[in-house]
């Protein structure tokens, strides 16, 4: 990761707790329909619950699941919201939408990047137990040829 990813990284983090807190608020709104609840309670869900896509315990892979994951579960809840809730909200939260489709732009970059550098491990790993089995089966032809 380049030092510009670090800090764009850094700033999707950073702005987190304000997502959260506009969560919390979009969920307690009367005014938000329950389609854009129904959102808001998945991302919440999916925060809280053990199972996950990506589990917590692999580092940064399993936490930033959660963000990509729960900023585009916001997105959705905000496209269904009436326009004089979203505006009541982004502004008590100082947030707005261009942060919001950025910060899933970039989470979403690095789960790529995440899938990729997996994938690179899985194929060199599956390449080397591929070849395990030749090399002991040269290693046992020498062998027998050493005993003759």
């Amino acid at each position: 990761m380049g030092e510009v990813r670090k800090r764009e990284i850094f700033e999707v983090l950073k702005r987190m707790p304000a997502y959260f807190r506009l969560i919390y608020g979009l969920y307690r709104d009367k005014d938000v329909p329950p389609r854009a609840r129904l959102f808001l309670a998945l991302a919440l869900t999916y925060n809280i619950s053990p199972v996950d896509l990506i589990p917590d315990i692999i580092p940064l892979a399993g936490q930033f699941d959660n963000v990509h994951f729960t900023l585009k579960l916001l997105r959705r809840s905000l496209k269904a919201c009436p326009e004089e809730v979203l505006k009541r909200h982004l502004e008590n939260t100082n947030l707005c939408l261009d942060y919001l489709e950025r910060d899933i732009l970039i989470s979403g970059q690095l789960m790529k990047g995440f899938g990729r550098a997996a994938l690179n491990v899985s194929r060199r790993t599956a390449g080397y137990i591929l070849t395990i089995p030749f090399k002991m089966g040269k290693a046992i032809f020498r062998l027998g040829k050493m005993i003759k």
